[in-house]
């Protein structure tokens, strides 16, 4: 129906959510965008999209954190800056392996 997208759960599981059009199909323009989103699914649209692989080191502390923000141009580095900029985390980049953390 329109407004609403299927997504598909790591253990196979499908659930319909509201959805919003332009934000959910701006990947075509070379932008990605979070509204509201859940770090959970935040985590695999940015290993997508920078070509990485992320290990969050506690997602238990990052289960209630929700991010609205559009990157455009912004450098995987940049982007984890932002993050960091509104949630206390610190990581690190080692070539195609990022290690992220939520900080109290």
């Amino acid at each position: 129906m329109p407004g609403q997208m299927a997504v598909a759960g790591n253990t196979g599981d499908v659930r319909i959510e509201t959805a919003i059009a332009k934000d959910v199909i701006c990947w075509k323009n070379n932008i990605l965008r979070f509204n509201n989103t859940p770090v959970k699914e935040i985590v695999p649209m940015l290993e997508h999209w920078y070509g990485v692989s992320i290990d969050v080191k506690n997602m238990d502390k990052a289960a209630d954190k929700r991010f609205t923000m559009t990157i455009k141009t912004e450098s995987l580095k940049e982007t984890l800056q932002l993050i960091k900029y509104v949630t206390p985390i610190k990581y690190s980049v080692n070539g195609e392996k990022v290690e992220l953390k939520f900080l109290d």
